[in-house]
């Protein structure tokens, strides 16, 4: 299953903020995009945990965190049928 995380920041100053997704708990991911205000991974059932940080060019920061549940997909049985 693909997982997307969108994050956005805003400095007060207007200076350009940069950006960093790292995964902080559960089932270890591959995350695309670490420097982008937006990125995905692959995941199956499970949990994960991200934080998402921004930084302005004077070193300030802000972050934040938050744990993801996913849950095995469900399956019904198909249904065959014959008619005439």
């Amino acid at each position: 299953m693909a997982i997307s995380l969108n994050g956005n920041g805003l400095d007060s100053d207007g200076d350009n903020l940069n950006y960093k997704w790292e995964q902080i708990g559960g089932n270890t991911v591959t995350i695309d995009n670490l420097e982008s205000d937006s990125t995905s991974f692959g995941a199956g059932p499970g949990e994960y945990t991200f934080q998402f940080t921004v930084a302005d060019p004077y070193g300030a920061t802000s972050s934040s965190q938050q744990t993801y549940r996913i849950s095995e997909e469900t399956n019904s049985d198909p249904e065959a049928n014959i008619t005439e």
